[in-house]
């Protein structure tokens, strides 16, 4: 079963590719093999939330695989800091206009209307990006572990783990 499940894989894996590239124009692809469509803008703006967070959010392309994501917020008691690294994957699908990556990295929160309350998260996510007009749409999952005084909110039954989601839509400079 196992076997199956691996050659199932590797078939996916070899046909995205041609699947992505069956309308003749092939996505740009950096010398480590990652595409992503706005790399190359290195720099982008919106809107969107993380752990325990909403209101603005930024995101930079540090090479073609690394970028790093800031949102600063409203969230549970106040104004929310936080930020994540992350490592931008392979294409998964492109059609040439548009692109979908994933995504995987660490963070970390801040939300001083709590006091000494803070957060450290994982981030899995996709992000669909469009190439005429450079928008971003991200969606994630966040495990978090809440640290310091969260005066008994967001860690129900006094359980310091919780799961989150996120996302964001950005344009790109």
């Amino acid at each position: 079963m196992i076997r199956i499940a691996r050659n199932a894989a590797l078939l996916a894996t070899l046909a995205l590719p041609t699947a992505a590239l069956a309308d003749g124009e092939a996505p740009a692809a950096s010398s480590s093999g990652v595409t992503n469509i706005h790399a190359s803008k290195k720099l982008g703006f919106g809107l969107g939330g993380g752990a325990y967070n909403y209101g603005l959010t930024g995101k930079v392309f540090l090479g073609d695989s690394m970028a790093a994501q800031a949102f600063l917020g409203w969230g549970w008691g106040g104004i929310n800091i936080g930020a994540d690294a992350l490592y931008q994957g392979k294409q998964l699908w492109t059609n040439g206009d548009f692109g979908l990556n994933w995504e995987a990295g660490a963070g970390a929160f801040i939300s001083p209307g709590w006091g000494a309350a803070f957060g450290v998260n994982a981030v899995v996510g996709l992000s669909l990006q469009y190439r005429p007009v450079p928008v971003e749409i991200t969606a994630d999952i966040r495990p978090t572990f809440l640290l310091g005084n969260w005066g008994g909110w967001g860690n129900w039954g006094g359980s310091p783990l919780w799961f989150s989601g996120g996302g964001a839509i950005r344009y790109y400079f």
